[in-house]
């Protein structure tokens, strides 16, 4: 009885699909998503136990997303059905990549100085990676 509302489900979707921009738009955030980056961020946080077990969290989630996707649009990989759209990310992610690696030095950095004094210098450097990042994936900062 589940998995057959399960693949009712399944099938609702895919016919929403055909006519949704949303799945399509969710695809190409998931692209865009760079685990790697975001698993460096962890190191930011004190408690590491804490950090691995959201990081484990976010991560299973985006496995989870990513796969019912590729059930609904009925692809191999995310973007398939697009190819030069994602081309265009998988070409804009590696040159992305240094900024969020820097990034997390950067905010490493200003929060030590917070603790004792502020420093515009790497206040304006944060603010100049959010842009970067932000124009390099084509999103907002």
């Amino acid at each position: 009885m589940v998995e057959r509302k399960k693949y009712s489900n399944l099938l609702l979707l895919q016919r929403m699909y055909k006519d949704w921009p949303f799945i399509d738009n969710l695809q190409m955030a998931l692209m865009k998503a760079d685990l790697l980056a975001a698993k460096d961020y962890t190191t930011m946080v004190r408690d590491q136990r804490v950090a691995q077990r959201i990081f484990a969290e976010i991560e299973a989630e985006y496995n989870r997303t990513k796969n019912i996707i590729l059930q609904i649009t009925e692809q191999e990989d995310l973007m398939d059905h697009i190819p030069n759209i994602k081309a265009s990310i998988q070409l804009r992610n590696p040159y992305v990549d240094p900024l969020s690696f820097f990034q997390v030095k950067v905010i490493s950095k200003l929060r030590e100085a917070n603790e004792t004094l502020p420093n515009d210098g790497l206040l304006r450097e944060a603010l100049l990676t959010i842009n970067g990042i932000a124009a390099g994936i084509r999103n907002t900062g």
